[in-house]
């Protein structure tokens, strides 16, 4: 696909944001690796999301097209995304982080929580992990301060291999031009320094992890990534945890997983009455309460029967009831009509 036009928004401390946008439907804004710029990420891998979504990907400050700054805290880059959607006029967006960038995903989800209809993380970090720390970057890290042509080089070969030689190059371009030594470890530092830890119990969005069902490859970045992936499914109230094949389309991000999570999302904002069901979730609690079964919701609403069982699973965490009948009740007791 062809890379989209490059535009820019102004964070709230003047740095100018690069983000590019392309496809049509619900918006997903893509919170991505470090060493790509914005139009760059629109390839073959993200054709898929393009088709269901409007995707928006767009460089967080001092990496790609974006402006530098030292205002480097997680509250900075919260107010990048703040701009970004600012520009485009858009109030709630599916958002997808993928490795490091993963905490402000979280963050963002966390303190924007009616702004986030559905949170997909791709091989999440923890905190104090980023590209820099990984075992296999690790091992020829140290040229990166001597000679950044030579590291560019090898870190293009280590993140893409033969997979595609072509990308590869393409990356080693971007890298031995718009970066350098002292910028690679001024940049990881400050997405080591990031963590959501504290947030994570305030995440009111639907949120799909995706790992690799092998652990050695899920740690490829760092030795806990299989452990603190299954840390965030325990400590995000509606998450699910994802272990997927490991392969290349797993590394970005497992597209057929990522499509039906994002379909299920429609009408994912909150109801009317600003409480804590989705208009999708009151509209199927209507159903449940009028005596519909999962398969003829599936069917009236044109939705897989797991996407259903997603929904009704939800309705009845956050309402606190347990089978379809007390949820009845409570859509009754409180004025919805069956």
């Amino acid at each position: 696909m062809d890379a989209p036009q490059v535009r820019y928004a102004r964070a709230e401390d003047d740095v100018e944001i690069a983000y590019a946008v392309a496809g049509s439907g619900p918006p997903l804004l893509v919170v991505d690796s470090l060493l790509w710029q914005a139009d760059m990420r629109f390839d073959a891998r993200l054709a898929p999301l393009v088709e269901v979504a409007t995707v928006i990907a767009y460089d967080p400050r001092n990496t790609g097209l974006s402006g530098d700054s030292t205002r480097v805290g997680l509250d900075d880059y919260l107010s990048d995304i703040d701009a970004v959607l600012s520009a485009l006029g858009i109030e709630v967006v599916a958002l997808r982080g993928r490795v490091a960038p993963s905490q402000i995903a979280l963050a963002y989800a966390a303190t924007r929580a009616r702004r986030v209809a559905r949170l997909i993380l791709v091989h999440p970090l923890p905190p104090g992990a980023s590209p820099r720390t990984a075992p296999s970057i690790q091992e020829f890290g140290g040229v990166a301060s001597t000679s950044w042509d030579l590291f560019a080089e090898l870190l293009a070969l280590k993140l893409l291999a033969w997979r595609d030689i072509e990308r590869a190059r393409i990356l080693y371009e971007n890298l031995r031009s718009r970066w350098n030594g002292e910028k690679w470890h001024r940049v990881m530092a400050s997405f080591e320094s990031l963590d959501a830890s504290e947030l994570l119990g305030a995440i009111r969005a639907p949120t799909l992890i995706i790992s690799s069902r092998d652990p050695a490859a899920s740690n490829s970045y760092d030795p806990d990534a299989d452990e603190y992936c299954r840390h965030l499914a325990a400590a995000i109230r509606h998450a699910q945890l994802a272990l997927v094949d490991d392969s290349d389309d797993t590394n970005f991000g497992s597209p057929s997983l990522a499509i039906e999570f994002l379909q299920a999302a429609e009408g994912d904002m909150p109801g009317d009455d600003g409480g804590v069901l989705t208009r999708r979730e009151h509209e199927i609690l209507e159903l449940i309460a009028s005596g519909h079964d999962n398969g003829a919701m599936a069917q009236r609403l044109t939705l897989s029967a797991r996407t259903v069982e997603r929904h009704v699973h939800n309705i009845y965490t956050k309402l606190g009831v347990h089978n379809r009948v007390e949820a009845a009740n409570w859509a009754r007791e409180h004025g919805m009509r069956p």
